[in-house]
């Protein structure tokens, strides 16, 4: 992959001080932040300017040449890996008419084929940090009736033009208080709407990401989070049987 393709503008390091991962916003300004790549694990400065986003860059005062393409998007991969333990709960977005809901994180692990896997009872729900880049490989073998997949969109985070993600913090709040750039790849209650009679409908809110099933009419097309239907695509998903 060309440097060309890749948005360089990384918001997240590795604070050298205690190996945290911090956020452009965390840190002082220059040299000062003591941080390093979370890639190549060479020095940066922390560039806090008044024109350009804020984030971090490679230190080519100090000889270094090669050109390290971490991503801006991978960077941010990094440091929801990282932060996911962490934290006690998670909120996943609604599925149709039922609301979002608040996943506890006390039961993290890992799994084959995925970013990570959080147990609630018998049911597993998969995790996976995408974006443009790094799709999810497509296993669609290892998805049935107990387990879901939920795709944390990495590319909607970085093109939103309010509320960057350029601290920890944010991250945080991202993570456990909002639906936006958080879309159901598969759940066994979106398979089972598969089983109605109507039209069913796959609608995507373009601005918040937001995704759910429904009728043909307005009404349905309308998203919850953004309060409108202008900014919706509307696909038919399946015309089912009437048995």
């Amino acid at each position: 992959m060309s440097p060309m393709d890749l948005d360089l503008r990384v918001p997240f390091a590795r604070r050298n001080s205690d190996g945290a991962v911090v956020g452009v916003e965390d840190v002082s300004r220059g040299r000062a932040a003591d941080c390093a790549c979370l890639s190549c694990g060479r020095p940066l400065i922390a560039r806090q300017g008044e024109v350009n986003a804020w984030h971090f860059a490679h230190d080519f005062s100090i000889g270094e040449t090669e050109l390290c393409e971490f991503s801006q998007c991978e960077s941010i991969r990094t440091a929801i890996a990282w932060l996911l333990p962490q934290l006690r709960s998670i909120l996943v977005p609604g599925l149709n008419d039922r609301p979002a809901k608040q996943v506890s994180c006390t039961t993290i692990t890992s799994a084959p084929d995925f970013d990570a896997c959080i147990k609630i009872d018998d049911f597993s729900l998969y995790l996976w940090f995408g974006y443009s880049q790094r799709p999810w490989p497509g296993q669609e073998d290892t998805l049935h009736d107990k387990n879901g997949l939920l795709i944390l969109s990495i590319d909607n985070l970085v093109d939103r033009e309010a509320n960057k993600i350029t601290s920890i913090d944010q991250l945080r709040r991202w993570m456990t208080e909002e639906e936006s750039a958080k879309h159901w790849h598969h759940h066994p209650l979106l398979r089972r709407e598969y089983s109605s009679r109507e039209l069913n409908y796959e609608h995507h809110c373009v601005i918040c990401d937001r995704r759910w099933l429904g009728g043909p009419l307005q009404e349905s097309a309308t998203c919850r989070e953004c309060g409108t239907h202008i900014n919706v695509s509307s696909t038919l998903s399946v015309i089912a049987g009437n048995s």
